[in-house]
């Protein structure tokens, strides 16, 4: 009797893993849209503080308004990194094509 032998690849299959890419993608989207989300209520919080009466009347040393620049230029620079980390329109489409339909 001849013994057959039958070896299995333990390599990686190169054939990409669709639903682990759209829950990494969909994982990554959440995280940036969470940090505009923090942005924009520092912005909020920073337009009302200086909108309001009780400010109307304060005025701020030459390091306040330091301090103030650079927790603007931090928001903004927050906002950008977020919004620069989201995908490309093309990319999301094709994702949503290629995705599970719901009916």
């Amino acid at each position: 009797m001849t013994e057959l032998k039958i070896e299995m690849s333990t390599a990686v299959s190169s054939t990409p893993n669709r639903t682990a890419e759209r829950e990494a993608f969909l994982e990554e989207y959440g995280r940036n849209m969470s940090r505009l989300l923090d942005t924009a209520e520092g912005f909020i919080a920073l337009q009302e503080l200086l909108s309001g009466d009780e400010s109307r009347d304060v005025h701020l040393s030459d390091s306040g308004r330091e301090g103030l620049a650079l927790i603007l230029k931090l928001l903004c620079d927050e906002t950008m990194d977020a919004y620069c980390s989201l995908p490309a329109v093309q990319y999301l489409g094709r994702l949503l094509q290629e995705g599970p339909r719901h009916e």
